[in-house]
């Protein structure tokens, strides 16, 4: 129906701060317990396990931090920008600044010959697609977990 769009993108919109620090605080915990569990146990397993938890809740903090590139953590930019740099990207080794201004040429003309994003992924042979079989998700995610998504990261440094 005409005007679910909009309405959908109203709700995308709207601002949720207590949301946003209950996901925050989530992904911080699962650094903690991450780094705790290798502190506790200090063998192969429990960095194998650590890792993991601290990798997943390093992904959740870029994503949150992708939410501060669009203003979408309070009303005040100033703040906004300060929480998503501390809290968010800067422990990833990124700013809002630097993602910003490469992810938001992407939103004027997202998957043709001016998007940036679409030039990062032919330029690393495509090979961060979606997962789509679980044969290549377990693929990628050994791939990153081993480092082969330094290259990525060090375009946003």
């Amino acid at each position: 129906m005409p005007g679910e769009g909009v309405a959908a993108r109203r709700a995308l919109a709207e601002l949720r701060p207590a949301l946003f620090a209950a996901y925050l605080a989530g992904d911080w915990l699962l650094i903690a317990a991450g780094m705790g569990i290798f502190l506790h146990f200090q063998n192969l397993a429990a960095f194998v396990a650590g890792s993991v938890l601290v990798g997943f809740g390093q992904h959740g903090l870029s994503v949150l931090g992708h939410e501060a590139v669009h203003y979408r953590v309070c009303e005040n930019k100033r703040l906004n920008d300060l929480v998503g740099n501390l809290l968010c990207f800067m422990p990833n080794g990124i700013t809002v600044g630097s993602y910003r201004a490469f992810h938001l040429p992407h939103h004027r003309r997202p998957f043709d010959e001016g998007d940036p994003e679409l030039a990062l992924r032919r330029a690393m042979g495509g090979g961060f697609r979606p997962p789509y079989t679980v044969r290549r998700g377990l693929f990628l995610w050994a791939l990153s977990f081993g480092g082969g998504s330094v290259r990525e990261l060090l375009v946003f440094a």
